[in-house]
This record gives C-alpha cells, structure tokens and sequence, in this order.
C-alpha cells in the first residue's frame, strides 16, 4: 500500500484498477485517510488478496530489481548520455 504521488503510480500496479493476479499494491489518493482505512480493512480482511499481492510484489522485485538488470539499465542510461553529450560538444 502506497499514496499515488510522484514516481510511486509507476511501481505500483494497484488493485482494483489491476486484476489481483497483475497488482501488487494498492495506492491510495494523497490526503486519504477514509480511502487507507478502507485499502487496510480490505485486507486484513482478505487473506488471499494480501498473498497474492505480496507475491506479485516479490515476483517484481526479483525481475526489475535484480542486480543484473539494474547495471544494465544504469550502463544504458549513461551511453545514452554520453552519445548526447558526444554529439552536442564533438567537433
């Protein structure tokens, strides 16, 4: 469970927008506190759903946050830069 501001939408696949088999958390709007009571009743009244979300939360994690994958995307983010900076300051 999360509040839906900044670059937090982008990690969390949020139940009920998503099927609880492609969520992995619920966001709730900033300045919600009637909405977080209800996402926190929800499940601890839900067992199976906070299971699924939590396993689809590791499953995630394991993919995007992998070691691997991270300097991949770090190596491939710098060439980016450096081949623009090569182009706008090479002569």
């Amino acid at each position: 469970m999360a509040t839906a501001v900044g670059g937090i939408p982008e990690q969390v696949s949020s139940w009920p927008q998503e099927k609880s088999d492609k969520a992995n958390g619920i966001l709730i709007g900033p300045d919600d506190a009637t909405g977080l009571v209800d996402a926190l009743n929800h499940l601890l009244n839900d067992s199976s759903l906070l299971r699924e979300l939590g396993l689809n939360a590791r499953r995630r994690a394991q993919v995007e946050l992998d070691f691997t994958t991270q300097v991949d995307r770090y190596l491939s983010y710098y060439l980016e830069l450096t081949k623009d900076w090569k182009t706008s300051h090479v002569r």
